[in-house]
C-alpha cells in the first residue's frame, strides 16, 4: 500500500477509465472544493464549490453531503448529488460539472435521495430515492428529465450507491434488507435481481487467499472493476475498520486485498492492475494504492437456482439452526461451500411496534423544560418563579409559561410569562409572547446620604410585553413580519421624567446571506444583506412623535492571498429615525457592551445615558467599535468597518481540570486590526477609531471567549481606550 497524494479532512473520490480523478474534498483551512486530476496526475482543476453571491448554483457544500460522483465514459463531464438548501427545506441536487467549459449546471433541482453513477452511454443516472419508510433503486433519464423505478424496496429496505457496470447491462448496489447489508446486483434494464455478492451469509473471504467465507461484519460500497469483477468494502470481527475485497462474478470467488491500518474508503479501479482508496491517516484522509491481483481461473458454472429453491433452502437452514436463527447452517455432509446463487428472494419487511396517526395533543401537555428561576429587578428588589416549557410530538405546538412572586412589606406583587409558537403552515411560524411583570423597589438614595430603614417606603415597577411575529426562510434567509408593544409604568420615581412610557408598532425584516466557512478560519467568504423596518405612530407611543426606523446592512469577506487562514472583513451600516426631530435624538452610537470586566480610558469616560422617553424595553442603539466608552446621541448615523483577522489556532485541552472540574479546551488565539469610522449625517460629524484586539477562545462548561482591545480615537477627544470583556 502507498500513499498517492494528502485528501484532506473529509473527501470524495472518483475514477473515470482513461484514469481522470475527481475529488469533492475539504481540510480544516480550506473550504469544500472539486479537484480534478489529469490521467498523468497533474491538477487539471481546483474550483471552490459554494457561491455567496446570487444567483447560486450551490449555497452550502460539504464533502460529508455528497454522493454519487460518476464521470461519463469519455471523462469530460462528472455527474454527482449534493445536499444543498432549497426555498424551504433542503435538497439533493444532481449536478454535472463540465471539464472542457469549466460549468457547474443543476441537472435535477431534487431527486430525493442519494447519489449513484451515470451509464456508460450517458443518457441515465441511477440513483437511490428516498420514499417513505424504504429507498427504491431509481434512474433519472438525463434527456427528459424523466424518474423511473427500477427496484422498488419493501417498507424497511434501503439501496445504497447504486454503480452501473461498464457494459451498461447490470448494477450492483449495497441493500439493507432490514436486519443486514448485502452487495447485490440488479439488471439494468428490468430491476431483476440477480445475485447477492456479499453479505447475508454470501460467499466470502477469510484471510486473502481466494476463498470461501462468511463475512462476519459489513459490507458497502461496491464498484465495478470489469464486467466479471467487483469491488467492495468488508469488515470482519477482528477488523479495525472496513478493507476492500473482491469478488469475481465468474467462478463466485472473494478476496480480501487491503491491511489498512485504520479503515478503506471509496475503492476503485485503477487500471487493470491496481486499485485506489481513501485511507485513513490520523485525523484527515490520503489516496492510497494497492496491486490489483490477477483474475482467477473460471470455476464450472454452477446451476442456477430459482426463487423457490432459494426459499426452500431458507426454510430448511431455518428448522436446522432453531426458531430465531439468522445464520444459515450448512447441512451435515456437504461436500463443501455452496455456489453462488443467481437469484435471491425478496427482503420481508419488518413488522412495526407502533402505527398510528399523529396528533396534535400527543404529549403536548406534558413539560419538557421545567425549573425554578430568580430574577433581579432595578436597585435591590428580586422575584422567585417556576418556568415550564413543551410541545407536541412534531413540535408543530410549543409553549411556554412562567410565573414569578415578589413578597415585600409592601404587598407580594405576582407577574406571569406566556409564550406560543405554531408551525402548523410550515414554512410559515407564527409566534405570540405576552408578559406582565410587577416589582417594588427601594428608591435611588443621594450620594452620602443614608439608606432608609423603613422597608415600606418602595417604588412600583409594571413592564408590560406584547408582541407577535410570522416568519418564514427563503433558502434559509428569514423574512419576519410582526408587532409588538411594550409599556413601563413607574409612579413615583423621582429618576424618571414621565410616569407611563409606551412603544408599540408594526416591524418588517429580512436579510440575505451566502457564506463560506472552514473549521478554523471561520467565515471565509460571506455576502451579507440585511433590512429592517420599524414604524412608531404618534398615537401608539408617548415620545409624543411619528417617526419609522430604518435600518440597512452590507457585509463582506474576503479571503487574502499568500495565507489560507487570514481574512478582511468590510461592512457598512445605515441607521435613521426618519421624521424624528433632530431636537430629539434616541439613537446611541457606541457606548459599553455587556460583559465588561475591565475599562480604561485615557481621557474622562462618557456615560452612556438612555433618552428619558423610552421604556426599558426599547434601544436604540448601534456599536461602535473603538466607541465603548464614548457613546454618541443622535438620529441618524452612516458607518463603516474593516477588520483585519489571523487566527493560531492551539486545540488543546485536558480531559479533567484541577481534577475535579470538567474538561478544559482552548481553541485558538485571534489577532484583529480594525478601523472604524462614523458620519453624523446631519453635522457631516466624523468620528474614526482604529485599533488591534486579542480573543482567547476556549471552553469549560461552555464556550467563551476572552478578550483585550485597545483603540485609538482620531477625532473627538483622541482618548487611548484598554477594554476587556468575556463573551459567552
Amino acid at each position: 500500500q502507498r500513499v498517492v497524494r494528502a485528501a484532506g479532512n473529509s473527501s470524495r473520490y472518483a475514477r473515470a477509465a482513461d484514469g481522470t480523478e475527481a475529488m469533492i474534498t475539504q481540510d480544516q483551512d480550506r473550504p469544500p472544493r472539486l479537484i480534478i486530476h489529469a490521467p498523468d496526475g497533474r491538477v487539471r482543476v481546483e474550483r471552490e464549490l459554494v457561491d455567496v453571491v446570487p444567483p447560486r448554483q450551490l449555497a452550502i457544500a460539504s464533502a460529508v453531503l455528497t454522493s454519487g460522483l460518476s464521470f461519463t465514459a469519455d471523462a469530460r463531464s462528472l455527474y454527482f448529488v449534493a445536499v444543498d438548501l432549497d426555498a424551504t427545506f433542503q435538497a439533493a441536487r444532481l449536478l454535472r460539472y463540465d471539464l472542457d467549459t469549466d460549468r457547474l449546471l443543476v441537472v435535477n433541482r431534487d431527486v430525493r435521495g442519494t447519489g449513484g453513477s451515470v451509464t456508460p452511454d450517458g443518457m441515465r443516472y441511477l440513483f437511490a430515492q428516498a420514499n417513505g419508510d424504504h429507498h427504491d433503486l431509481a434512474e433519472l433519464d438525463l434527456r427528459t428529465g424523466g424518474v423511473r423505478m427500477l427496484a422498488p424496496q419493501v417498507p424497511g429496505a434501503f439501496i445504497g450507491q447504486p454503480r452501473v457496470s461498464p457494459d451498461g447491462k447490470r448494477v450492483v448496489a449495497t441493500q439493507f434488507d432490514g436486519t443486514r447489508f448485502r452487495i447485490v446486483v440488479y439488471d439494468a434494464v428490468t430491476g431483476a435481481l440477480l445475485t447477492v455478492v456479499a453479505g447475508g451469509g454470501s460467499p466470502a473471504a477469510e484471510g486473502h487467499g481466494p476463498m470461501r467465507g462468511q463475512i462476519q461484519g459489513q459490507v458497502n460500497d461496491p464498484s465495478w472493476i470489469d464486467d466479471q469483477r467487483i469491488l467492495f468494502l468488508g469488515t470482519e470481527l477482528t477488523d479495525a475498520g472496513f478493507q476492500l475485497y473482491v469478488h469475481q462474478l465468474n467462478g463466485g470467488y472473494t478476496s480480501r486485498v487491503t491491511d489498512a491500518p485504520y479503515l478503506a474508503f471509496q475503492p476503485r479501479a485503477a487500471g487493470g492492475r491496481a486499485l485506489r482508496f481513501l485511507n485513513r491517516e490520523g485525523w484527515g484522509w490520503t489516496l492510497d494504492e494497492v496491486a490489483l491481483p490477477a483474475p482467477l481461473p473460471v470455476a464450472p458454472t454452477p446451476a442456477v437456482a430459482t426463487h423457490a429453491d432459494a426459499e426452500a433452502d431458507t426454510e430448511a437452514d431455518t428448522k436446522a439452526s432453531g426458531p430465531g436463527s439468522t445464520e444459515p447452517v450448512e447441512p451435515a455432509g456437504a461436500p463443501g461451500p455452496a455456489p453462488v446463487v443467481t437469484a435471491a428472494a425478496p427482503p420481508q419487511p419488518p413488522v412495526p411496534s407502533v402505527d398510528r396517526p399523529y396528533s396534535p395533543t400527543d404529549h403536548l401537555f406534558v413539560p419538557l423544560l421545567h425549573g425554578p428561576t430568580v430574577q433581579s429587578v432595578g436597585r435591590r428588589a428580586l422575584t422567585y418563579g417556576l418556568v415550564l416549557s413543551g410541545n407536541d410530538r412534531l413540535s408543530m405546538h410549543r409553549w411556554t409559561l412562567a410565573g414569578y412572586y415578589q413578597s415585600v412589606a409592601a404587598g407580594g406583587s405576582p407577574s406571569f410569562l406566556a409564550g406560543y409558537s405554531n408551525r402548523q403552515l410550515a414554512p410559515f411560524t407564527f409566534n405570540l409572547l405576552a408578559s406582565q411583570f410587577e416589582a417594588h423597589d427601594a428608591p435611588p438614595v443621594p450620594v452620602g446620604q443614608p439608606t432608609p430603614n423603613n422597608p415600606a417606603y418602595t417604588l412600583f415597577r409594571r413592564d408590560r410585553l406584547v408582541s407577535a411575529n410570522v416568519e418564514r426562510a427563503f433558502y434559509g434567509n428569514p423574512v419576519s413580519l410582526g408587532g409588538s408593544f411594550i409599556e413601563t409604568y413607574q409612579p413615583g420615581d423621582p429618576s424618571v421624567l414621565q410616569a407611563l412610557r409606551r412603544f408599540a408598532g408594526p416591524r418588517l425584516s429580512a436579510s440575505y446571506t451566502g457564506a463560506e466557512s472552514t473549521p478554523y478560519t471561520g467565515v471565509r467568504r460571506l455576502f451579507a444583506a440585511s433590512g429592517e423596518v420599524a414604524a412608531y405612530p404618534r398615537a401608539w407611543n408617548t415620545a409624543g412623535v411619528e417617526f419609522v426606523d430604518t435600518r440597512a446592512e452590507l457585509d463582506a469577506v474576503i479571503p487574502l492571498p499568500l495565507l489560507r487562514r487570514h481574512s478582511l472583513t468590510l461592512a457598512g451600516r445605515l441607521r435613521d429615525l426618519v421624521g424624528l426631530p433632530a431636537s430629539q435624538p434616541l439613537l446611541i452610537v457606541g457606548g459599553y457592551t455587556s460583559a465588561v470586566l475591565s475599562r480604561q480610558s485615557t481621557r474622562p469616560e462618557v456615560l452612556a445615558v438612555e433618552p428619558p422617553l423610552l421604556p426599558p424595553g426599547v434601544s436604540f442603539a448601534e456599536p461602535l467599535r473603538g466607541f465603548e466608552d464614548y457613546p454618541l446621541l443622535t438620529d441618524r448615523i452612516y458607518i463603516a468597518d474593516a477588520t483585519y483577522l489571523y487566527p493560531f489556532i492551539i486545540d488543546w485541552g485536558t480531559a479533567s481540570t484541577l481534577a475535579v472540574l470538567p474538561a478544559f479546551f482552548l481553541s485558538q488565539v485571534d489577532l484583529e486590526l480594525f478601523a472604524s469610522a462614523a458620519t453624523v449625517a446631519r453635522q457631516n460629524d466624523r468620528h474614526l477609531a482604529v485599533g488591534g484586539a486579542l480573543s482567547i477562545r476556549m471552553a469549560l462548561w461552555l464556550p467563551f471567549t476572552l478578550q483585550y482591545q485597545v483603540a485609538r480615537r482620531t477625532t473627538d477627544d483622541h482618548g487611548l481606550a484598554h477594554l476587556v470583556t468575556l463573551g459567552m
